[in-house]
């Protein structure tokens, strides 16, 4: 009983906050799809993005707002 105990302990202070942003591969991941198939859903609007664009014009990249993220997966579960 008490191993489980310090497994829990253990476990909830070895864990990671959520970030405000995840990077493409982070939601890829979070999801376990391609990262193709996150940009596939962001090109299709179906999950949101922030588009960070480069001072020099070239292109950016994207990151997903945590909330965004959370609106998305509660419309695959409804």
């Amino acid at each position: 009983m008490l191993t489980v105990a310090y497994m829990s302990l253990q476990s909830a202070v070895t864990a990671q906050p959520e970030p405000d942003y995840y990077t493409v591969a982070g939601v890829a991941a979070k999801l376990q799809v391609d990262a193709r198939t996150v940009y596939e859903l962001i090109a299709s609007g179906q999950l949101r993005s922030v588009r960070i664009t480069r001072a020099s014009g070239r292109r950016g990249t994207h990151r997903i707002p945590r909330d965004y993220l959370a609106e998305y997966e509660t419309r695959l579960r409804a």
